[in-house]
């Protein structure tokens, strides 16, 4: 019995303290070189799975004006927030062919992800981190060159980001600037706000 006691004691002092330190955070971002736009390889294999012919000579570039977002967290501790992150973007997409003329269709993604990040610098003013997000990319898109005829269609991929640093300036309203690799961006900025 006075174990019990003595656990539920100590539970109730651990997570109050951390109840009343957890914080929610809405964020609106901008990032640019998303997985996308940074290699040909990439966009040659994702090509091919739109089922796009094209031939050793041929090639496809793709341009996109970046991920634009909103994200929110929640604090379990002050190092561990963990959320997610919601990002619209538009690619366009070329297709070149010697023989041919040149083919352009436009691919929508929408991203989901569940993201979670440590902090490993806090101070009242600014915070350094590394995160981890991963989900679903939702493309939607429309060619002319599916078997006989157009396709229209949308594909489900796996996404992910993997943030190496991130800097957050700021209490309650701040700014923030991240470097990584993944469907979000090479590089990521914005505002966050803290409830």
């Amino acid at each position: 019995m006075k174990l019990t006691r003595a656990l539920v004691s100590y539970c109730l002092l651990v997570a109050l303290p951390l109840h009343a330190q957890s914080k929610q955070e809405l964020s609106l971002f901008y990032g640019v070189l998303a997985l996308p736009e940074l290699s040909p390889v990439f966009n040659n294999a994702f090509a091919g799975s739109l089922l796009v012919p094209v031939s050793e000579n041929g090639s496809i570039s793709a341009t996109s004006f970046g991920q634009i977002g909103v994200g929110f967290r929640y604090y379990i501790v002050p190092k561990l927030p963990i959320g997610g992150v919601l990002s619209y973007s538009q690619a366009t997409v070329t297709v070149s062919e010697p023989a041919t003329a040149s083919s352009t269709y436009t691919v929508h993604y929408i991203n989901l992800l569940v993201k979670t990040d440590y902090r490993y610098v806090i101070e009242p003013y600014y915070q350094f981190y590394s995160g981890l997000a991963a989900g679903v990319a939702l493309n939607a898109y429309s060619t002319p060159f599916a078997l006989d005829e157009g396709a229209t269609g949308n594909r489900l991929i796996f996404a992910f980001q993997l943030t190496v640093v991130g800097f957050r300036f700021g209490k309650k309203l701040g700014g923030f600037a991240e470097l990584g690799f993944g469907h979000l961006g090479l590089v990521n900025a914005g505002m966050s706000f803290r409830f």
